[in-house]
Order: C-alpha cells, then sequence, then structure tokens
C-alpha cells in the first residue's frame, strides 16, 4: 500500500482498546512501504502486548531507513526476550549502517541473551567500525564475553589475541590491509 489515509487509519487503529484490533492494525504495516509506515511501527513498538511488539519489529524485515537502525535498538531493549529474538530475525537485509548500529547496542546489552548473539551480528557487518568496536568490546568486564569476542576476531583475521592491548595493537598497525578480507569473510 501506499495510501497514506489508510496509514493513517492504521495509526489510529493502534489506540484501539482491543489487542486483536491493534494486533491487525501494526499487521497491516508489513503492506506499506515507505518512510510513512515509521511512526505507526514506532507506536506499536511501545505496546504493551508482546505479541503486536513482535510483528512490529517483523514489519521491519525489508524496511532499510536510518530510522530503522533506531527502531530496532529499541527492540535490542525490550523486556521480552521474544521481541529481542525478532531483531535478530530481520538482521541479514539491514544495511551496514543498521548492523553497525545494533553491534553497538548488543555490544553494550544489559541482557545476556543479546550479548551471547554478537557474533550472529558482527559476521552480518564486516567492517572497520566493527572491528572497533568489537576491540573495544575486549575492555568489558565479563571474561566469558571478553573470550567470545577474542573468537571473534581470530575468525576474522586468523590471528589470536590474549589481551586487549595486544589486539589493539595488531589492528592499528593491519587495519588497513584487511578491506577486502573483511568484505570475504
Amino acid at each position: 500500500f501506499s495510501d497514506k489515509k489508510i496509514l493513517d487509519l492504521v495509526y489510529k487503529a493502534m489506540d484501539d482498546p482491543s489487542d486483536d484490533v491493534r494486533l491487525a492494525a501494526v499487521q497491516l504495516l508489513e503492506n506499506f512501504d515507505g518512510i510513512d509506515m515509521i511512526p505507526a511501527i514506532s507506536k506499536a513498538l511501545d505496546d504493551k502486548d508482546e505479541e503486536i511488539r513482535i510483528v512490529a519489529i517483523q514489519a521491519l524485515a525489508d524496511v532499510n531507513y536510518p530510522e530503522t537502525a533506531k527502531l530496532l535498538v529499541r527492540g535490542l531493549g525490550d523486556d521480552s526476550e521474544n521481541v529481542r529474538d525478532a531483531v535478530f530475525s530481520v538482521i541479514s537485509d539491514k544495511d551496514t549502517y543498521t548492523k553497525e548500529t545494533l553491534l553497538a547496542e548488543v555490544i553494550g546489552s544489559k541482557f545476556q541473551d543479546v550479548r551471547e548473539r554478537v557474533e550472529e551480528i558482527a559476521v552480518e557487518a564486516p567492517s572497520h567500525r566493527t572491528m572497533d568496536m568489537l576491540v573495544e568490546a575486549l575492555k568489558d568486564k565479563d571474561e566469558e564475553f571478553r573470550k567470545q569476542i577474542f573468537s571473534i576476531m581470530t575468525a576474522f583475521f586468523s590471528e589470536e589475541f590474549k589481551t586487549y592491548d595486544e589486539a589493539r595493537n595488531w589492528w592499528a598497525k593491519n587495519k588497513d590491509s584487511f578491506d577486502d578480507e573483511l568484505i570475504e569473510k
């Protein structure tokens, strides 16, 4: 759909007291294309019903606007693990900016289930910014998380690092030689 009037009706239906009406409204959002759907998705992400928030995330599957990253970050911060899971289900078709933005959120997340999926998103966005974030993540207080980051970096570079300083220094010296290799991996 591209009719703004229909989208306005969908947006208004998001205020209905009935969960079923709000769910039906948010399900229509995946049929819209264009930035005009963003306010309705944003509103749906504030809904008390978990299923509505999940469907709102799923409606972002084929949407690549700068605002998309912000909405997906909100999904990663949702109290529902199912909503956070929905974010990972739509990541693969996102642009590099969105993936990098989500990686920053994953690294800093308060939710263990999100942090455990850092590799899943890091391999989706092989870039210098991603590597810079991974190197900085080596400062994390959680030893298991740091081990996970070291493992990801080993996979990217076939280099084994034992400390943050070692990884940082190596990356600073070799950063420019890995443009092609990062894209290949």
